[in-house]
């Protein structure tokens, strides 16, 4: 019973080593974020395969094209919008921590004030998510 066990954990530890490097180089390389937004000559590039896929007329291509450029316009201010957002929400939650620390410090000594600054390091180190927070990036 134990060699078969044995056996049963050698084999699944061959097999974790084998394949996790590889699922974590695979998380490794995908992109963060939306898609890039097509340029006009990659617009044109995929308006001009649909034509051909699905035998547009000049006039049904043009105006594709046109929805396709507006659609995308669209897109990228919506990305830019989002992304100011982000940064303006960002910006104000450091504030709101910068303002919470300095309320607490007047509470507190001069000893005790680098104490928090300590115990806020170390909090921070302990509870850092690498998806969230103030790490590095």
């Amino acid at each position: 019973m134990k060699q078969k066990f044995r056996n049963n954990t050698a084999l699944l530890f061959i097999l974790l080593i084998t394949f996790f490097p590889g699922i974590a180089w695979t998380q490794q390389q995908r992109p963060q974020g939306p898609p890039p937004v097509p340029n006009e000559k990659q617009i044109d590039k995929i308006v001009n395969d649909l034509a051909e896929k699905l035998a547009l007329t000049s006039e049904q291509s043009e105006t594709i094209s046109k929805l396709y450029i507006a659609h995308f316009k669209e897109v990228k201010e919506k990305q830019e919008k989002d992304r100011e957002a982000r940064e303006a929400n960002h910006q104000a939650m450091e504030k709101l921590r910068k303002d919470f620390e300095k309320d607490v410090k007047a509470v507190l000594t001069k000893d005790q004030q680098k104490q928090f600054d300590d115990f806020v390091k170390e909090h921070e180190k302990n509870t850092k998510n690498p998806r969230q927070g103030r790490g590095k990036r």
